[in-house]
C-alpha cells in the first residue's frame, strides 16, 4: 500500500495505514453573524451531516433533481481548495443545472461561513490526505445521497408490491449494485476525486462497494504530479512557512486581500478577466482566519504525497477529463490520462482553469 500523510499537532507523520480513527471533540467557533454578501443563484438548500468516523459536522448544497431528471445518476461535486473557497464555487454550475440530484459537500475544515460545519485544527485532529476528504464524501454518498435514492425506489415499488404480494413469494432483497454516483473534482482536488471512485468501485474497490459509477475531472493537475510523489522534506518546509506565525501570517494576509485575489486568478484561473463576485466572495466570509488550515495542507502539497497511478491505470469506470482551451500547456501535458487510463475521454471546453464557473453553461 502506498503511504498515506497525516498531521497531528502539527507534525507530519507517514503512515502505512489504509484507515484511521481519529476523534474530535472541538466545538467550531460561532460564526452566527456571518452573512454572505452573494447568495446561491439556484435553488439549492444547504444541508449538514456527521461524518462516519470522527463526528465532524459537515455541510453539503444541494440541488433536488429537475422535472423528468428524478431517476437520473446524482452528482457529488468536490471543490477546490484555496483563499476563501468552498462549495459556492459551483453556484454558477447548479444555476445552470438541469439534470439529476447533485450534492455539493464541504471538505473537513472548508464551508465556515455557513456558521454550522466544524473547523479543523491540526494540533487536536490528525488529517489522512487525500483519505479523510475522500471519507467525508463517502459518509454523505453512504449516508444521504444512496439512502435517498434507495427511499424514492421503494415508494415507487411500495403500490406494485402490495398488489402483486398476494400472488407471488419473491422475497428477494432490491439489488442495489446500479445504484450509485459519478463523481467531479475539480483541480488539484483530483486526488480525491479519485480516490472516492478507486475505494468504491469494481475491480479497485478497498470498501467492498460499488457505488461510483463515473467520474469527472475537471482541470487535474499534469499526469506526471498525479503519478510523483513530492518528497517528504518538500512537505514539511512548506507546511513549515504556512503554519509559522510571521512568515505564514504576512504571506495569508496579503493572498486573502482583493488585490491579490484578483490579480492571481487573472493570471492563472481565468481567460478573461475574473468578475466582482468571484472576488468578493473568495475574500469575504469563507476567508476567516479558521478557514486557513486546509488551505496550508494542500498548498503545502499534502493530496500529492502519494502516487496515484495504480488507481489511475486500475480504474474500470468511464472517466471523462476536461481542460480549458486557454490552458495550453498543461492540456498537453493532461493527454496521459487519455492514453494510461482504461476508459478515458479527453475533451476541451472555452475557458482556462475553473471552467464551472467560466463556462458554466458548456460545462453542464
Amino acid at each position: 500500500r502506498s503511504p498515506l500523510l497525516t498531521m497531528t499537532k502539527t507534525t507530519m507523520t507517514i503512515s502505512k495505514q489504509e484507515e484511521n480513527d481519529i476523534s474530535t471533540n472541538n466545538a467550531p467557533p460561532d460564526f452566527s453573524s456571518m452573512s454572505s454578501l452573494y447568495q446561491p443563484k439556484s435553488p439549492t438548500i444547504l444541508k449538514s451531516y456527521k461524518h462516519k468516523k470522527n463526528n465532524w459536522t459537515l455541510t453539503y448544497r444541494y440541488k433536488p433533481a429537475s422535472p423528468g431528471h428524478e431517476n437520473d445518476t446524482p452528482l457529488l461535486l468536490i471543490h477546490p481548495v484555496g483563499i476563501g473557497l468552498s462549495s459556492w464555487f459551483w453556484d454558477n454550475f447548479l444555476n445552470e443545472w438541469d439534470g439529476g440530484e447533485v450534492y455539493a459537500p464541504d471538505l473537513i475544515g472548508c464551508g465556515l461561513e455557513n456558521g454550522v460545519a466544524d473547523n479543523w485544527i491540526p494540533e487536536k485532529q490528525g488529517l489522512f490526505f487525500p483519505l479523510s476528504w475522500a471519507e467525508g464524501c463517502e459518509t454523505l454518498i453512504e449516508e444521504e445521497i444512496l439512502s435517498s435514492v434507495r427511499r424514492r425506489k421503494r415508494g415507487k415499488s411500495n403500490f406494485a408490491s402490495s398488489l402483486l404480494g398476494a400472488f407471488t413469494n419473491n422475497n428477494s432483497s432490491n439489488d442495489d449494485d446500479g445504484d450509485g454516483v459519478i463523481v467531479v473534482s475539480q483541480g488539484g482536488l483530483a486526488p480525491v476525486g479519485v480516490s472516492i471512485a478507486s475505494r468504491n468501485s469494481y475491480p479497485t474497490s478497498l470498501t467492498g462497494k460499488n457505488y461510483v459509477k463515473g467520474l469527472i475531472m475537471a482541470s487535474p493537475p499534469k499526469w506526471n504530479e498525479m503519478i510523483t510523489p513530492i518528497p517528504e522534506n518538500n512537505l514539511s518546509d512548506q507546511y513549515d512557512f504556512f503554519t509559522s506565525k510571521v512568515r505564514g501570517g504576512l504571506a495569508f494576509a496579503l493572498l486573502e486581500s482583493k488585490w491579490a485575489v484578483e490579480f492571481f486568478s487573472n493570471l492563472f484561473l481565468f481567460s478573461n478577466d475574473c468578475d466582482d463576485e468571484w472576488i468578493e466572495r473568495a475574500t469575504g466570509d469563507a476567508a476567516c482566519k479558521e478557514a486557513r488550515t486546509p488551505v496550508m495542507a494542500f498548498n503545502a502539497g499534502f493530496c500529492n504525497a502519494r502516487s496515484f497511478e495504480y488507481e489511475l491505470t486500475n480504474l474500470e469506470i468511464k472517466t471523462l477529463v476536461l481542460s480549458g482551451l486557454d490552458d495550453e500547456e498543461r492540456e498537453e501535458q493532461r493527454r496521459k490520462y487519455g492514453s494510461e487510463m482504461k476508459n478515458c475521454v479527453m475533451e476541451s471546453l472555452r475557458g482556462k482553469n475553473v471552467l464551472p464557473w467560466e463556462s458554466p453553461v458548456q460545462f453542464c
